[in-house]
């Protein structure tokens, strides 16, 4: 059966798969409100060991508890109060947070039952049916016929709750590039198979899986990247406890650039380095030269005679 819880409004589309299922004319799942649970008593203390007392400190105590019994009685009192008043508040605010949309929802009686027409889905061998509202809160077990009548019981048990929504978001933004590590608290959050947290703006939605952290009392669940990169990143967040019907609450988270949560740290080293190069050339030059002179003589004609002899 999926999904194993479901809102009292209904609307809630509800498979119950099996092996002969077909299709009839009479196909019919009937739901019957079964007791609440009952509350589990509280642990006893164990009391701390006493010495046994002497005679003398028998009297002294008998004296004394008289008045430090009145004394006692008071403070307990009050305390009582202050719990009281405290989860009073803590169920104000729960409905403040809710506002109009989701009034409190009183818990449907025992052996209410319901029928619906059922119909069956080839794809999954199994019956499908959407559920009406359910008159309240409570657990409601199921059964299914082929002909109206032959009721046979369905493992498990539904689930049916009230009040749901988100209040806050922690952190209240992150990087578009997911990863984000959020907490959701508020009213009527619980454990389920099918807890999932939804991202969205317009017609894109994102749907992650979340897990339930009962200490802390919230929703956990990691931030998917948002495509969208022209717009703002202002999305809204919701909680669907049966992965179909998705609280009201409108609370947002932002999608920034470059956001990056958690601790960086750098080192650095800085290291002086004092080098000595030494460089050896050697160099071969050819050099061609030539000369040209240019002389210029100057000479001056002799003239001389010569005798013959005679």
């Amino acid at each position: 059966m999926q999904p194993t819880c479901a809102p009292h409004l209904g609307e809630t589309k509800l498979l119950v798969s099996g092996h002969t299922f077909f299709a009839t004319p009479e196909l019919t799942l009937r739901l019957t409100a079964l007791a609440p649970p009952p509350e589990p008593e509280p642990e006893p203390e164990p009391e701390p060991e006493e010495p046994a007392p002497t005679g003398e400190e028998e009297a002294a105590a008998a004296e004394e508890d008289a008045p430090a019994a009145e004394e006692e009685g008071a403070p307990a009192a009050e305390a009582g109060e202050e719990e009281a008043a405290a989860a009073e508040a803590d169920a104000e605010g729960d409905a403040a947070g809710l506002g109009k949309l989701q009034p409190p929802v009183e818990p449907m009686e025992e052996g209410h039952e319901l029928e619906v027409v059922g119909k069956f889905e080839p794809e999954s061998g199994g019956v499908l049916v959407t559920l009406p509202p359910l008159g309240g809160a409570g657990r409601m077990a199921v059964a299914v016929a082929l002909n109206g009548v032959d009721f046979v019981d369905v493992p498990g048990e539904l689930v049916v709750y009230g009040r749901v929504g988100v209040r806050e978001v922690t952190p209240a933004l992150g990087s578009r590039s997911g990863g984000t590590s959020l907490e959701l608290r508020g009213p009527g959050l619980r454990a389920t198979p099918e807890l999932s947290v939804a991202f969205f703006k317009g017609a894109t939605k994102l749907s992650v899986a979340g897990e339930y952290d009962a200490a802390a009392r919230c929703v956990r669940c990691t931030a998917p990247a948002w495509p969208e990169e022209g717009d703002d990143g202002d999305v809204i967040v919701e909680v669907a406890l049966n992965g179909q019907q998705l609280t009201q609450s409108c609370v947002h988270f932002l999608y920034q650039v470059g956001v990056r949560v958690g601790v960086r740290v750098r080192v650095g080293v800085r290291a002086r380095v004092r080098v000595r190069v030494w460089v050896r050339v050697r160099v071969r030059v050819r050099v061609r030269v030539r000369v040209r002179v240019r002389v210029r003589v100057s000479s001056r004609a002799c003239t001389s005679s010569t005798r013959t002899p005679r």
